[in-house]
């Protein structure tokens, strides 16, 4: 046997069940609290995507509930928790919070903040997608921008390909039909040719 409720405000509240017979009746009693989630905003200066190794950045929100006089603020990289703040409640008005980092690796990182109120109600932000390192460069050997083939013809690929702070593996060749693109192959070697390409 089961129902549902609902609540329309924050509170406790005390729910009883009553079994009767014939002759009896028992009650029980639970209290619930009812609470609602913090509001947590996570923004990052500079305004970027793409960061080097060792750069510095700074990720600033605000967090703030309705029930609460506190809320703890937790960073977190990806799934690793970092540092913990908190932000206060002043009248109406409600402190920042504010983490300085700098980019540990060559990678991409991605930042959010959970929020936590004094109910332990949670809240996590947007999260911030990070590059950072420095993006591989490349250009066309072959075919030529002005190049024209012919139907049937086989034509040669080949890319110079380069990457200041790391190594380029793999260079991969697609093809567009339409509004799809369609993987044509990965090429490897000092002109990253795909398999089967003529020389």
């Amino acid at each position: 046997m089961s129902t549902t409720v609902s609540f329309d405000a924050y509170g406790t509240y005390v729910l009883e069940l009553a079994a009767s017979d014939s002759a009896l009746t028992t009650r029980a009693d639970i209290t619930v609290l009812v609470d609602s989630p913090p509001l947590v905003t996570l923004a990052m200066t500079p305004q970027t995507n793409r960061v080097n190794p060792g750069e510095q950045i700074r990720l600033h929100g605000s967090a703030s509930d309705s029930e609460s006089s506190r809320v703890r603020v937790d960073l977190y990289e990806d799934t690793t928790l970092l540092t913990s703040a908190y932000t206060y409640s002043s009248g109406s008005n409600w402190t920042g919070f504010e983490f300085i980092q700098y980019m540990p690796r060559k990678s991409s990182i991605t930042y959010t903040v959970v929020a936590t109120d004094e109910q332990g109600s949670t809240t996590r932000s947007a999260p911030i997608h990070l590059i950072c390192g420095v993006a591989p460069t490349l250009s066309w050997l072959s075919p030529s921008a002005s190049a024209t083939n012919r139907v049937g013809q086989t034509g040669n690929l080949s890319v110079t390909a380069s990457d200041a702070d790391g190594t380029v593996t793999d260079v991969s060749y697609y093809i567009q039909d339409g509004g799809s693109w369609t993987l044509l192959g990965q090429g490897d070697g000092p002109e990253f040719s795909p398999p089967g390409a003529p020389a």
